[in-house]
């Protein structure tokens, strides 16, 4: 099972270099910020490079444009259709065009926190991420609860586009096998010796525990992220 990290979520540069050589030698996949809650040229030509030394595959990480609350309030009904689906292809045209200029391709596309959920719940934001996932020809990583709705299943599947499932090794599951809210207390597991846990039961089980009972999962990739200090330093051992 291959293992994902959402990258570039900094303008530090010097900040970014630690995070990535802790994180580089770990990871086969590479989600990165491509200027809709975070990222600029400088950010993911910094990646790149990073990504290219550890032979690491490259996506893009888009957004709603929202860098003030990081992506992760939802602009579903405040942005038109034409809107966000003109800056989810700059944004990810932005990380191409700088691929490019090292010669090396994109291997995925993976929308960002509020973007991410609405595309497990909103018929209207999935069918603008598959447009664009169809446009760039890249697979889609996205999880699949329980409860996701026939219709966003079916939107999924009409765009003929290959999706990665994807499962957290740093956040908390709820029943139905959805992530906890952020604002949900304890909704990122921020201790090491949690993250590895599940981690493992993923990686052997592909199951979490949420209510001290076990929860099965499709799972063709983990993630961790790399603005958890903990999981930086789960990956680094």
């Amino acid at each position: 099972m291959k293992i994902n990290c959402d990258l570039g979520e900094s303008e530090n540069l010097e900040l970014l270099e630690q995070q990535n050589q802790a994180i580089m030698p770990a990871i086969d996949l590479a989600n990165i910020a491509c200027g809709g809650h975070c990222g600029n040229i400088a950010t993911m030509s910094l990646c790149i490079t990073h990504c290219l030394q550890h032979k690491v595959s490259i996506g893009a990480h888009p957004s709603y444009p929202d860098c003030k609350n990081f992506g992760r309030t939802s602009m579903a009904n405040s942005l038109s259709p034409l809107a966000l689906k003109k800056t989810l292809t700059q944004q990810v045209k932005a990380l191409l065009n700088c691929c490019q200029e090292k010669q090396i391709t994109l291997s995925h596309i993976k929308p960002h926190g509020a973007l991410y959920h609405d595309c497990q719940t909103n018929i209207k934001i999935c069918q603008i991420i598959c447009e664009v996932c169809s446009f760039f020809n890249l697979p889609l990583i996205l999880s699949y609860p329980q409860n996701i709705n026939k219709e966003i299943k079916q939107q999924l599947q009409n765009h003929q586009i290959i999706i990665w499932n994807e499962t957290f090794a740093d956040r908390k599951y709820q029943k139905d096998g959805s992530l906890c809210p952020r604002t949900t207390k304890k909704s990122v597991l921020t201790n090491q010796q949690d993250i590895g846990e599940q981690f493992y039961q993923i990686i052997k089980n592909k199951r979490v525990k949420v209510d001290n009972k076990w929860l099965n999962l499709i799972s063709d990739t983990i993630c961790f992220h790399s603005d958890n200090p903990a999981s930086i330093t789960f990956l680094s051992k």
